[in-house]
């Protein structure tokens, strides 16, 4: 599997019901969504940054690649 199609996070949630507790894991989002995510943030939020809305996405997608191609080739 690819770090990038890991799962940046998982957790269990529970509930009791009529005295029984059921528990589940839920599945978020693969570090590569996670990453580009954070780098759309981080575009967003900087008006400096001149690239037209419609291409927001691909830039972040792009960073997120190159982060986890950077720490792919840092664990060598």
């Amino acid at each position: 599997m690819n770090n990038g199609d890991k799962l940046a996070d998982t957790y269990v949630t529970s509930k009791i019901r009529n005295g029984q507790t059921y528990s589940s894991v839920v599945e978020g989002l693969t570090k590569r969504e996670h990453f580009a995510g954070l780098a759309m943030q981080a575009v967003m939020a900087d008006r400096e940054w001149d690239i037209p809305v419609s291409r927001v996405g691909r830039v972040a997608v792009k960073a997120a690649d190159a982060l986890l191609k950077a720490l792919e080739n840092n664990d060598e």
